[in-house]
């Protein structure tokens, strides 16, 4: 793991995008960013993942909730 440098570091928050629900891949990239908090040493982590046929208002209200929580926690 990287040594930290910093005195302060900002939350992470990844985003996918999938073209249907696929178990497999979201694990992985759900896994991929854990992994990523912890080399980054973000004080907290979430991820989401959106697939092709959501209406992009509520991929856009949910992504504004988390970019919301997100800056609470860092």
């Amino acid at each position: 793991h990287h040594q930290p440098r910093y005195d302060h570091y900002p939350a992470l928050l990844g985003v996918g995008l999938l073209p249907h629900v696929d178990a497999e891949q979201e694990n992985i990239f759900e896994t991929l960013v854990r992994s990523n908090a912890i080399n980054l040493h973000a004080p907290a982590q979430t991820s989401a993942i959106f697939y092709q046929e959501q209406p992009v208002s509520d991929i856009q209200a949910q992504l504004q909730s988390l970019i919301e929580k997100a800056m609470v926690t860092a």
